[in-house]
């Protein structure tokens, strides 16, 4: 079951004013670490201007992996054994681990999630799952879910559609590669697992127009992954200076192809806010801005 979410209008007042469109937008993809990341600090920081040079951040869309659901609204299991992946359960520095639905309520947002897979059998914290999402300022549409080729866990990607400015609209999406295959293979660390979602992935995306892709691509192997090779290609206005390191590796990256008469930056965050991985942050903005924000 997805969710597809946005809060009253009271609320959404209330949080954050809901204009219709953005002179400059902020784009986070970040792999959430079940629920162990402190979105709601990140989310504070943005609007605050901390990772914009000074700038408050007005609108902002989060593309998030490992973000759980939990309570009533995950099914109960079937039967008495059924296989589930194992619960991942960390606790965010500020001790609040959030449920994706109550985080776009807090802050007044647009959310668009699809599970993946369980999140363990339940316990006294009740029923829980886990999968990607898109949490946004702006309003969400075209709402899509994606399913990978299975390699070894079950892999769904989300995507949407913003309306940046007038006659300017941005596909969005969030997604994440599985880390490795099964033993049946013959390549463990999955460079050809990947390699296959992915084209899935981009089979599925449309093949133009303006669209950031972003993810835990779990690339582990760097150069040797046929997954860069395709997405560079597929996105050729991606700035350079690479993704997000996990143990060495560039696992976390966002792609970009961007509408006529923008332009993109983006960086890897210097604080990982509790989480397993750190935010990958793009910012776009018309040409006719400087990086200040101001015309010209």
């Amino acid at each position: 079951m997805v969710i597809e979410h946005t809060v009253n209008p009271e609320r959404r007042a209330e949080a954050q004013p809901h204009t219709s469109h953005a002179d400059e937008i902020a784009v986070v993809s970040w792999n959430v670490h079940v629920g162990g990341g402190d979105v709601i600090s990140l989310i504070e920081q943005l609007r605050d201007g901390r990772w914009s040079d000074g700038r408050p951040i007005t609108h902002f869309v989060l593309l998030l992996q490992e973000v759980v659901r939990t309570g009533s609204s995950v099914p109960a299991l079937i039967g008495s054994d059924p296989p589930v992946p194992g619960r991942i359960g960390p606790s965010p520095p500020n001790g609040a681990r959030m449920d994706v639905t109550d985080l776009a309520e807090r802050f007044g947002l647009s959310l668009f999630y699809a599970p993946s897979m369980r999140n363990g059998r339940g316990g006294t914290d009740g029923n829980e799952d886990r999968g990607n999402a898109i949490l946004a300022t702006l309003p969400l549409s075209d709402l899509l879910v994606i399913e990978l080729p299975f390699e070894r866990q079950r892999r769904v990607a989300v995507g949407a559609t913003i309306h940046i400015a007038p006659g300017h609209e941005l596909r969005l999406c969030s997604v994440h590669l599985d880390n490795r295959v099964t033993h049946r293979r013959l390549y463990v660390f999955a460079p050809p697992g990947r390699t296959r979602q992915t084209k899935g992935l981009l089979d599925a995306l449309p093949d133009d127009g303006p669209l950031i892709l972003g993810g835990d691509f779990n690339t582990w192997l760097g150069r040797m992954e046929g997954t860069l090779d395709q997405l560079r290609r597929a996105f050729p206005e991606t700035p350079p200076g690479g993704g997000a390191t996990f143990g060495g590796a560039r696992l976390d990256h966002i792609f970009f192809r961007l509408p006529a008469g923008w332009r993109a930056e983006s960086r890897v965050l210097d604080h990982s806010f509790g989480s397993d991985h750190r935010p990958v942050l793009g910012l776009l903005r018309p040409a006719a801005l400087d990086p200040r924000g101001t015309r010209h």
